[in-house]
């Protein structure tokens, strides 16, 4: 690389900076997924006949998730508060979805639309606060502690 920059100013021409990578955003969705129409991410209008599978569980206390791509591959563990981003961005047409709540690999998929009345205002959101709120819990306490344990190094 040396040898390059010597050989390009000898010749006049301006060395040629290595370009640097800007990460993706946090929440950039996996390739497998592709956006569905806006129509596709409504609730239906026989949300009072609406029953939801037994078997699907709790989903107001899943803390990850995972979904069957259309192609068929499982992918996941994913936080809720990704897949929430992926649906209001329209990446579920032709995805079955399931619930985990430790990271157990589920079962048995099911469409969004089997899953919630109304997935527009109801699908991928944590209704009893466990996981995002412990998760946010969690890194502050971690965060403080380490903190903590900083200071009390600085004044020894």
């Amino acid at each position: 690389m040396k040898r390059e920059r010597e050989d390009a100013a000898e010749n006049g021409h301006a060395a040629q900076q290595p370009t640097l990578l800007t990460p993706p955003p946090l929440l950039t969705p996996p390739p497998t997924l592709k956006p569905a129409s806006p129509a596709h991410n409504g609730g239906s209008s026989a949300a009072a006949d609406f029953e939801q599978p037994a078997a699907a569980g709790a989903l107001g206390s899943a803390q990850f998730w995972f979904y069957r791509d259309a192609s068929g591959q499982e992918q996941g563990p994913q936080l809720t508060s990704a897949m929430r981003a992926w649906f209001e961005a329209g990446y579920f047409e032709g995805v079955s979805v399931a619930a985990s709540y430790y990271g157990e690999v589920p079962d048995a998929f099911w469409p969004v639309a089997e899953l919630w009345a109304e997935p527009a205002t109801q699908a991928f959101l944590v209704t009893d606060g466990s996981a995002e709120v412990h998760a946010t819990e969690a890194k502050a306490e971690a965060e403080a502690e380490a903190e903590a344990e900083a200071e009390a190094e600085a004044e020894a």
